[in-house]
């Protein structure tokens, strides 16, 4: 049956039934009594999307944090990686599709969507040495 309802409108009837733990789906405008996850495509993609984000902020955190001194690296600054964290998230809605960052103290951060949706979050460090020697 083709309902010409708004979403909001559902929601709306669902309040005045009195049930509890109902809920509607944005996607799809889906109603569930039990309150469960709707399997629309839609909510499929947003879950993944929400998996996706949690591993690419654990990634980060790994990779930059406190976490990185295991591997002889110096972790940069919170607020440093906050800003990645947010640039994942842009890139995970595919609103941005990679970011490059210099940071103060020369390391290079780099997140990008692959071809398959991947997020490759990549640090760099370059350590040069010289001397110069006079006659």
């Amino acid at each position: 049956m083709y309902n010409n309802k708004s979403i909001r409108q559902q929601s709306d009837e669902i309040e005045k039934i009195g049930f509890e733990n109902e809920a509607t789906c944005p996607y799809c405008g889906q109603i569930s009594i039990a309150g469960g996850d709707c399997d629309c495509a839609g909510a499929k993609r947003a879950r993944r999307i929400e998996v996706q984000i949690w591993q690419a902020k654990q990634a980060i955190d790994e990779i930059f944090g406190e976490q990185a001194e295991q591997d002889g690296k110096k972790p940069i600054a919170e607020e440093n990686i906050a800003i990645l964290k947010t640039v994942a998230e842009q890139i995970a809605n595919y609103k941005l599709h990679s970011a490059s960052f210099v940071l103060s103290s020369g390391t290079r951060a780099k997140l990008t969507r692959g071809s398959k949706g991947v997020i490759k979050i990549e640090r760099t460090e370059t350590q040069k040495d010289s001397a110069e020697v006079e006659e």
